[in-house]
């Protein structure tokens, strides 16, 4: 064994042996809110740490598979993902990401055996620090990879720095969360890069697709489809205006407080249900054969009047029951069709 590995697995050991204990008697209820803080930042640099070491690991993978010797090979692994995440018990798309990510990050070697630096070395710096997560770093990695062979090596490198500071934070200000890198890593793209948006819109164009497929067995109409960036954004935005509006009791005098017990995918389609019918009684909506776009229900008056059957909704299979067109007519307004 090498001196670095020998070094390595001491420590490993070593760190091994002092965390078991604590972390098995940890109980973070008993901490105080400085020692809950302070543990919870500590533990989160300490996992940076070993998750670089991991990626560093999980990089190396690749090269070990090839070459005159297929070193994984010839202990009976299939690829480097595999080996990869048979050893560490991991998703193959987590040994996947591991495995670019580290090969990004990790610092080669060139055809003379002279060391090459890592593709991204500001990246590599802050994560092998433990300031970076691999989660923030994948998504630098992704985006700068994207740009990479479109844009001046100098402008990359500049880029690389401001995004990493701005990820890992100074004494300035703090570090910024993940989901709000990823923004910030498209306005720099977009800066450096300006013509990138327009492809990729274009795919985007061509890519738009919506289908409301067959109803099921279960009364459930299918929906698919991939919006384009304006259209999402707009759609979102109406859902969640229409999921965040005050809503009341039925008895204004209750003193007992309504429990929404709807999961958020429920709340969404609920609220999509009340945007078409909105959209439905629009003055200016279109027509379809000369009428309103209505929904037209085949139910008999008996069932009706006596609050138990089913009725058939036009171009629809799947039977109605007489409850739902109560609500139906409740939200919408009926007109007789004879």
């Amino acid at each position: 064994m090498s001196r670095q590995g020998e070094v390595l697995q001491e420590r490993i050991g070593d760190a091994i042996e002092l965390l078991t204990d604590p972390v098995a008697a940890l109980d973070p209820a008993r901490l105080s809110s400085p020692e809950y803080i302070t543990a919870l930042r500590d533990m989160e640099r300490l996992g940076r740490l070993v998750d670089a070491a991991r990626i560093a690991l999980a990089g190396e993978a690749e090269k070990r598979t090839q070459g005159p010797i297929d070193t994984l090979g010839a202990l009976g692994y299939a690829s480097a993902v595999d080996a990869v995440a048979t050893l560490t018990s991991a998703a193959d798309r987590d040994a996947k990401r591991r495995i670019r990510i580290g090969e990004s990050l990790n610092t080669g070697m060139s055809l003379t055996g002279a060391e090459t630096g890592s593709v991204h070395p500001v990246v590599a710096a802050a994560v092998f620090a433990g300031n970076l997560s691999i989660d923030v770093a994948t998504i630098l990695v992704d985006a700068l990879n994207g740009v990479g062979n479109r844009v001046d090596d100098a402008v990359l490198l500049q880029a690389e720095e401001s995004l990493v500071e701005l990820a890992a934070g100074t004494p300035e200000h703090p570090p910024l969360r993940a989901d709000l890198v990823r923004g910030q890593v498209q306005l720099f793209l977009e800066t450096i890069d300006p013509d990138g948006a327009r492809p990729r819109e274009e795919v985007a164009r061509r890519k738009r697709r919506f289908t409301i497929g067959r109803e099921t067995s279960e009364g459930l109409i299918p929906v698919h489809g991939l919006l384009t960036l304006e259209v999402g954004a707009s759609l979102k935005r109406l859902v969640d205006a229409h999921v965040r509006k005050v809503s009341f009791t039925d008895d204004p005098d209750s003193m007992i407080d309504h429990v929404d017990d709807r999961l958020p995918q429920q709340k969404r389609h609920d609220t999509l249900a009340d945007i078409l019918s909105a959209a439905a009684r629009v003055k200016d909506a279109p027509q379809l054969a000369g009428s309103a776009p209505a929904i037209s229900v085949t139910v008999t008056q008996a069932a009706l009047d006596a609050g138990v059957g089913v009725g058939a909704i036009d171009g629809m299979d799947t039977p109605i029951s007489v409850q739902a067109i109560e609500k139906m007519i409740d939200s919408r307004g009926m007109q007789h069709i004879v």
